[in-house]
């Protein structure tokens, strides 16, 4: 398989990718972030890494975006209601430094 993720809950996550020839990134949950609900959280996941990956992003961007969708989405009630915007997203990356 060339890429795989391992979520890790509040730990973070980590992921291989055969592809672009990274080993393993591992990258850790955002602490500012206050879990209400973890509903939809790995779905929330899952969107964001998608949405990096195929705007072509590399593998530990693609994680970053993963785990602020995530950060986002456990901050709120519920599943598809507390998924993150982009510029939701692209806001938390940029308080944190990340981009």
């Amino acid at each position: 398989m060339p890429t795989t993720l391992l979520k890790l809950g509040p730990k973070g996550v980590c992921g291989s990718s055969r592809t672009q020839g990274i080993f393993s990134i591992c990258k850790p949950a955002y602490k500012n972030m206050k879990p209400i609900d973890t509903t939809g959280a790995g779905d929330s996941f899952n969107v964001g890494f998608i949405y990096a990956f195929l705007s072509g992003m590399n593998l530990d961007k693609c994680l970053e975006y993963g785990n602020a969708c995530r950060s986002i989405s456990v901050t709120l009630i519920g599943g598809a209601s507390s998924c993150a915007t982009l510029d939701e997203v692209k806001e938390l990356l940029k308080i944190c430094n990340h981009f």
